[in-house]
């Protein structure tokens, strides 16, 4: 009950501040949601979570809060429908977490089946909503781990950076085709920073599809040739454009040690099994499913 009074106080207090604020984000929020809006009407949405559903100060059904040290005090993540967030660019409730410089505590989606034969893409809306400027950070994490497997400190981050701009929503994307073939789930972990107290809010967690080949030799459309797949040594690139960069991740999205020299890719020490090579040229990036033998 304490830590919901500091809650409503800190809510309050923010809504005043922030009054001067709302009519100059208003333009840049509007440009933002429509080029998200325009980049996803391509694709297929897999999952969608606008947090419309809650009830303050509950999460959606499936969604959970978890502090990573349970001895810690910490206030957890919850639903809130704060009536500035749409002119900062946020869409209605949201999920929020008041942060400090000792908080570190999980945002844990429901299980997320990904179908093997497609790219998939997470994007969402996180901002740092403060009462003033303020020059010190708000940190971040994004994971996204087997829904077996527990959450650990030491788990690789597929995403993770300060929020060093105040009361404006950002766009994020993450790429997540990595984890196809797999059931997930994703973890939004607040932590590590550095501002004394500041308000995060998160909104519009999205993960789009978009159909691939499966393991094959060649990617006709993009004009990508893969060889030999499955491999036991080296795979092989042919492209019509410069090729820059060759990335190996494994199926929870860590990268591999692996060695790109200009059309092909060591994967002598990689242990047997599927990964994702992801392929950058000049103008382009591709993700195919190789396997080594």
């Amino acid at each position: 009950m304490f830590l919901w009074v500091v809650y409503v106080i800190w809510y309050q207090k923010l809504k005043y501040k922030l009054k001067n604020t709302f009519m100059k984000k208003v333009l840049l929020c509007t440009l933002i949601l429509l080029g998200m809006m325009f980049s996803a009407s391509a694709q297929t949405i897999t999952f969608e979570e606008t947090f419309e559903s809650l009830t303050e100060p509950s999460l959606p059904a499936g969604w959970s809060s978890a502090s990573t040290d349970p001895t810690a005090i910490n206030l957890p993540w919850m639903g809130g429908d704060m009536p500035f967030s749409n002119a900062l660019g946020f869409s209605g409730k949201t999920a929020t977490i008041i942060s400090s410089t000792t908080s570190d505590v999980l945002l844990i989606s429901p299980e997320i089946a990904l179908p093997a034969g497609s790219n998939y893409s997470l994007s969402f809306l996180i901002g740092r909503i403060e009462g003033q400027p303020d020059p010190l950070n708000n940190h971040y994490a994004v994971y996204v781990l087997p829904a077996t497997s527990a959450f650990v400190n030491t788990a690789a981050p597929s995403l993770e950076e300060d929020i060093s701009v105040t009361n404006v929503a950002i766009a994020k994307n993450v790429d997540l085709s990595a984890f196809a073939g797999q059931t997930v789930k994703i973890y939004f972990r607040q932590f590590n920073s550095s501002v004394s107290v500041s308000m995060l809010m998160l909104d519009t967690i999205r993960i789009t599809r978009q159909q691939v080949l499966a393991t094959s030799e060649v990617i006709s459309d993009n004009q990508l040739g893969i060889y030999p797949n499955p491999a036991s040594d080296y795979v092989f690139l042919k492209s019509k454009s410069k090729i820059t960069k060759a990335e190996v991740f494994d199926i929870v999205g860590r990268k591999m040690n692996t060695g790109f020299n200009e059309n092909r890719v060591d994967v002598r020490n990689l242990k047997s099994g599927a990964y994702m090579l992801k392929v950058t040229s000049e103008n382009k990036t591709y993700s195919q499913k190789i396997i080594k033998k």
